[in-house]
């Protein structure tokens, strides 16, 4: 039996989908013939549009309905930022793009919705998507005549993470849909997309409103659902065959699901208006002013470029799907004039028009990496070797294909049919590539702008009938083959019975990835593998502990990407209420809904292991997550932040411009430095770190003349850059040589500043060349703290580190001025235990910091760099330190005296006893908690 039909639900008498597009958004209900037949149709929804109607000196927007929603809001200043909702959004995002939010769907779970005034009230993609949803109900139940309308399913993406699915509840539940039982418990108003276009697929067949020989139901189907949307792609295989104990029984399970593939038209729209872009700086290259507007006002321009390359793309579309089938020209083209398209328009912001030909050749150039042609269907085989080449429509298949072998054990398997669906799908060249790939013709939708919308209505049909109808269809088929009376309750629907047609029984929805929890020692225990079936519950899970004196924990969720890396996608914090001087072990359960909600129950364990206290985890996410000093919510820095790479670094420097502009001043300049704050979060904290690579390199090196942004951009770069690719770190480097050499060290200001970041940058991203460099500018006192560091760090020149070490602490010990809290970090991680560092140099540098950490309390401002450098050069967890016991026992001593001292001092917030005790268990060799380590790591950054 069903999963889903055998939860209690209340609903009302009607059944309404909705498809929360990226794009475009749609509602649907159904109709029940006399025949049995359900008829899913949409709700043409009334909006706004870019018309008015002056009234009495008023003016007043018209409306119009239409089946389809642009999925934009528009927040209208003038009012108080009134949302409206539709089509005149969509207009006005190329010129007011601070107050349209447009492609919400691709935000959700993120913190912030991106790129909106920060005046505006709805901060969160769930508030943004809220505005759709609700207009969507409002308008459909005035329409339909009935009562306001709250029970609903919304649609999602089948690779949804549970953050993206709960931000979905979310937002629905502020637009007024009912998203609990009265017990409590979660509805089921969240349907995967791709179970929705089988849905409708089937139904069609069912009512002979298409052929069934598009899908032969006769026989079991593995079937493909390619979803490719405005901004989303979802790729699910399915298993769809008869019952064996009742043939008019369909059941319809998922087997696989792709991993979330943030990737649709926006970006095939993106690319071209790039071109675009670029073509449009070639034309006005030799009037250098306006070149220099067109650099300046990029952002601007490419709002306009987007709609316009949106606007080609469907052209080109319709002309190669309109083509006849003969032609007096082989290729169905005509010569090169006619085989050209005008675009552009006018820009606003700039003065003028992009006016311009591109020919069908040319764009199926630009949009050739979407599509590798290189990979072939048995790729799958060997995933591992072609991880690298994601980013396009066909490396998805291959991981959700890898699944499904893995899922039935089976590498012979066939896929029988591949049904397209989503807007971006009818664009001809992805229909051309799928049928190359798979070697047949794919099942087209009809009217893939609708079908998600249908379905889900049918689907809640079932959900109000299905326990009903199934549980007759075993009635009915169990009298009919023993003899029995035909007869059934007439109170129960049987039309489906009557009529011969099939029901559809679906099974439990899937997890499309593995979840893991970061344990102690960082190691991620897998709690929910691939592929489970939801709702899923795990077995008790161990490896927390509550540290001394404490009572809350900490849970990073996580996932594994495509290149095995983690990253959370939420924590869970749980405060017990009880007291544990000892520290105690915690015990927990992991529940996933059917929803993708996740749920975590825990136990506190008392000294002798029995469970003495029960808890719930509380899962937070974006702006709730606990954050160090740089804004991370986890030892690594991951997070489940999604952000627009060029967009961000495009803002960052449009900021920096105000700041520089001596005409600023006040609330302008409070404005500029808080965005700018509020953009570097972001990007520290964001998933897609590497995604920052190319752009932000390419806006380092053309922003010679603004050191305000390359200070900005350096900076963060640093923060996230330790794993870009040799040739970005490598460009980076040469800048910061190129800034050093030609920078007046004897000025002041904005140079020193650019200078000192150039120095820290080279620390991160300098090749060898460039630290000596460094070791020239050793006698710049306006450098030194950055050049201490940078070597320290690198372990280059650590003898000049150490000196200037020995100088600080000889100061401090007299109590004079010294720069101690700096040579202190420096020289822990220049000797840091590495097993090759040389072990006179750390006990030679062990002597003196032990010695201002035993001259008394007078000195505690330098006890926190002392303390952790003695952890670092004295660190024995990975290797042997191999220090003599004579050392080894006083630093042990000195601990021991500075936890003693501030014994009475809380354990979590005074530094010195913090870093005390993880000195000493890194002395001892005994790993660190997750918050022990991102204290290390926080003393240990620079800002």
């Amino acid at each position: 039996m069903d999963r889903i039909a055998t939860n209690v639900e209340n609903h009302d008498s009607h059944c309404f989908g909705i498809d929360l597009g990226t794009t475009n958004s749609v509602m649907a209900f159904v109709n029940v013939k006399p025949n049995g037949d359900l008829v899913s149709n949409i709700v043409k929804i009334p909006r706004v549009v870019d018309e008015f109607n002056n009234i009495n000196n008023k003016i007043k927007m018209k409306e119009r309905e239409s089946e389809t929603l642009p999925s934009f809001v528009y927040y209208n200043v003038d009012e108080n930022y009134k949302p409206i909702v539709g089509d005149y959004a969509k207009t006005e995002y190329p010129l007011r793009h601070h107050l349209v939010a447009k492609s919400i769907k691709s935000q959700m779970g993120n913190a912030v919705a991106e790129g909106l005034d920060s005046n505006i009230p709805d901060k969160t993609p769930s508030d943004v998507s809220s505005r759709i949803l609700k207009h969507m109900i409002v308008k459909a139940s005035r329409k339909l005549k009935c009562n306001n309308i709250n029970d609903v399913v919304i649609t999602v993406p089948a690779n949804f993470d549970s953050v993206m699915c709960s931000a979905t509840i979310d937002a629905a539940e502020k637009a007024g849909i009912t998203v609990r039982n009265a017990d409590g418990s979660d509805r089921n108003i969240l349907l995967s997309e791709p179970n929705a276009v089988i849905y409708d697929l089937i139904n069609l067949i069912n009512n002979g409103g298409i052929t069934s020989n598009v899908l032969d139901l006769s026989k079991p189907q593995k079937v493909l659902v390619f979803d490719l949307g405005g901004g989303t792609l979802d790729i699910t295989v399915h298993d769809i065959a008869r019952r064996d104990d009742n043939p008019n029984i369909l059941k319809i399970n998922e087997i696989a699901t792709n991993r979330y593939t943030r990737l649709g038209g926006d970006d095939f729209d993106e690319r071209i208006a790039e071109t675009m872009y670029a073509r449009f700086c070639e034309q006005y290259k030799d009037k250098p002013d306006f070149y220099k507007k067109i650099v300046k006002e990029k952002d601007y321009i490419m709002t306009s470029l987007r709609s316009y390359a949106e606007e080609l793309k469907i052209s080109l579309n319709e002309d190669v799907l309109n083509m006849p089938l003969y032609s007096d020209d082989e290729s169905g083209w005509g010569d090169d004039d006619d085989d050209a398209y005008d675009v552009g328009g006018n820009i606003p912001g700039v003065n003028a028009a992009y006016d311009d030909k591109l020919k069908k050749s040319e764009i199926e150039e630009i949009l050739k990496p979407f599509f590798a042609y290189d990979l072939k269907y048995d790729d799958y085989e060997r995933i591992e070797g072609v991880q690298n080449k994601s980013g396009n429509i066909i490396f998805p298949i291959l991981d959700v294909l890898d699944k499904v072998k893995r899922k039935l054990g089976d590498s012979e398997f066939k896929i029988d049919a591949v049904i397209l669906n989503g807007g971006m799908s009818r664009f001809y060249m992805v229909k051309e590539r799928l049928k190359e790939f798979f070697g047949m013709d794919p099942i087209e939708i009809v009217d893939p702008d609708l079908a998600v919308a249908r379905g889900a209505a049918i689907y809640h049909y079932y959900l109000h009938n299905n326990k009903q109808m199934v549980d007759d269809m075993m009635k009915y088929d169990y009298k009919r083959n023993v003899g029995g009376s035909d007869a059934v309750d007439s109170s129960r629907n049987t039309s489906e019975l009557q009529s011969g047609k099939v029901v559809m029984e679906w099974g439990g929805n899937i997890l499309n990835d593995s979840l893991y929890l970061r344990l102690r020692g960082h190691e991620d225990q897998e709690i929910i593998p691939t592929g489970a079936e939801l709702p899923f519950e795990s077995e008790e899970l161990c490896g927390f502990r509550l540290n001394p004196g404490a009572n809350k924990v900490e849970f990073p969720i996580r996932s594994k990407s495509i290149d095995g890396s983690f990253r959370t996608i939420s924590t869970g914090f749980l405060s017990f209420a009880g007291e544990y001087p000892n520290g105690a072990d915690v015990v927990l359960r992991v529940r996933m809904s059917a929803n993708k909600v996740i749920t975590i129950k825990a136990w506190a364990c008392a000294d002798n292991g029995a469970q003495s206290e029960e808890g719930t985890v509380q899962i937070e996410i974006g702006d709730n997550l606990k954050k160090d000093k740089f804004g991370s919510p986890n030892a690594d820095g991951d997070s489940l932040l999604i952000a627009n790479p060029k967009n961000e670094v495009v803002q960052i420097k449009s900021h920096c411009r105000t700041l520089s502009n001596k005409g600023v001043f006040g609330g302008a300049r409070r404005n500029a430095n808080e965005r700018l704050r509020e953009i570097s979060l972001k990007i520290r904290t964001c998933a897609n770190k590497n995604d920052f690579a190319a752009p932000m390199v390419e806006a380092i090196t053309s922003s010679r003349t603004e050191k305000m942004a390359k200070h900005r951009l350096l900076t963060i770069a640093r923060k996230i850059g330790s794993n870009w690719p040799a040739e970005i770190k490598s460009r980076i480097g040469d800048e910061c040589e190129y800034e050093l050499r030609k920078i007046d060290l004897s000025s002041f200001g904005q140079d020193i500043q650019l200078a000192t970041e150039c120095v820290y940058s080279i620390g991160v991203f300098g090749n060898e060349l460039q630290i000596g460099v460094l070791n020239q500018l050793h006698g710049c006192q306006k450098l030194l703290n950055p050049l201490i560091y940078v070597n320290g760090k690198r372990k280059i020149d650590v003898d000049w580190v150490m000196e200037k070490a020995k100088e600080d602490c000889r100061l401090a010990m007299k109590g004079c001025k010294n720069n101690l809290q700096n040579s202190a970090y420096a020289v822990g991680m220049g000797l840091s235990n590495d097993g090759k560092t040389d072990v006179k140099k750390r006990e030679e540098a062990l002597a003196i910091l032990l010695d201002v950490i035993e001259n008394g309390k007078d000195q505690e401002a330098y006890f926190v760099p002392c303390l952790i450098a003695v952890g670092l050069i004295a660190d024995s967890r990975t290797y042997d330190s191999r220090l003599s016991a004579g050392i080894t026992d006083r630093a042990k001593s000195a601990l021991a005296k500075v936890i003693d001292n501030f014994s009475d001092a809380d354990l979590h917030s005074n530094s010195v006893i913090r870093s005390a005790i993880i000195a000493d268990k890194m002395l001892d060799g005994i790993g660190l908690y997750d918050d022990e380590e991102r204290f290390l790591l926080e003393k240990l950054d620079v800002e």
